[in-house]
This record gives structure tokens, C-alpha cells and sequence, in this order.
């Protein structure tokens, strides 16, 4: 029996969310983060993916109506190269990986890309998921090791805004 054939891949609706938020919280676990370091909610992924300007989009693989895994995603610009879909979290449940679901996912998103009009898909992938990083090789993905991540929290900007203020004032 082929496992894909079982595997439907879809567009996810706001009636997946909580099966969406438990794969995000098997994520945090599996990179050994208490789900408590979560700070969204499943409510707030519902009014962030479904309202008026929706955040987000993502894309299901259904097992016999059984959510196993999700690709969430978003539209970004490149000033290089124009709109861009950036893969924010691919996640399979740990029971259904190595099955093609990945490959899967793949396809839809590269679909996605062809049928949005974007140039580009890109993504991270942490630098110890050798088996994720594998799958970017096995598939041709060019792993740049030229870029480094950068962020600053809502906590980092809270404070350096109040720095400012004790500045000016």
C-alpha cells in the first residue's frame, strides 16, 4: 500500500487551527522548548489567519481526517527579486515523518509560488535538524551560509523605546 495515497494535502481552514497549534506546540517540545515558551494561542492564530488581512496561510496533510502534519507560510518582498513565499514552519508529526509528507508539502508550496506569481521560496532550517536538512539537499534547496538570522523581541523593543524616552526627556 502507498502511504501518500492515504496523505491529502489541502489548504487549512479555520476549523484546523487547534490541530494546526498542538503540531506547533509537538515543535516546541521536539527543539526541547517547554510549549509554555509558545506566547501566540490558538485564538490568536485563528483572528491572525482568518481576518480581515490575514498574517498567514498553511496547508494541511490529513491522514483519514486525522490532521499529521502543517505548512504555514507567508508573502514577503524582495527588493532583488520581488514577492517571495517564505516557509515559516514545516511540521510533521514525529509518527508520520519519513513518509513523503515533506516532499509533499513541497510540491503544494511550489504550486503556491507558480500560481501567486512570487519569485522565490525561501525558509530556515535550524543547524542541528541534519534529517530536515538532508530533505532541503535531496531536493535541490541552496543553503546559504552567507546570511545571519537577526530579531529583537516585542520585550527588546518595549525596552529600547523606553531608553530612548529617558533620553529625550
Amino acid at each position: 500500500m502507498n502511504f501518500q495515497k492515504e496523505i491529502i494535502i489541502r489548504k487549512g481552514t479555520n476549523n484546523d487551527i487547534k490541530s494546526m497549534y498542538q503540531l506547533v506546540e509537538e515543535l516546541a517540545i521536539h527543539h526541547k522548548h517547554n510549549p509554555d515558551y509558545i506566547s501566540n494561542s490558538p485564538e490568536q492564530m485563528l483572528a491572525d489567519g482568518f481576518g480581515e488581512k490575514p498574517f498567514f496561510r498553511f496547508f494541511v496533510a490529513e491522514d483519514n481526517g486525522e490532521i499529521v502534519g502543517t505548512a504555514i507560510y507567508y508573502f514577503t518582498y524582495s527588493t532583488w527579486k520581488g514577492k517571495s513565499l517564505y516557509l515559516e514552519d514545516l511540521i510533521i508529526t514525529k509518527s508520520h515523518r519519513g513518509k513523503g509528507i515533506g516532499k509533499m508539502f513541497m510540491e503544494a508550496l511550489s504550486d503556491e509560488v507558480i500560481k501567486c506569481g512570487a519569485q522565490k521560496m525561501k525558509w530556515q532550517v535550524a543547524e542541528d535538524n541534519h534529517s530536515a536538512i538532508g530533505f532541503y539537499e535531496n531536493i535541490d534547496a541552496e543553503l546559504d551560509p552567507d546570511w545571519i538570522n537577526c530579531e529583537l523581541s516585542r520585550k527588546q523593543i518595549v525596552n529600547s523605546m523606553k531608553e530612548k524616552e529617558l533620553v529625550t526627556t
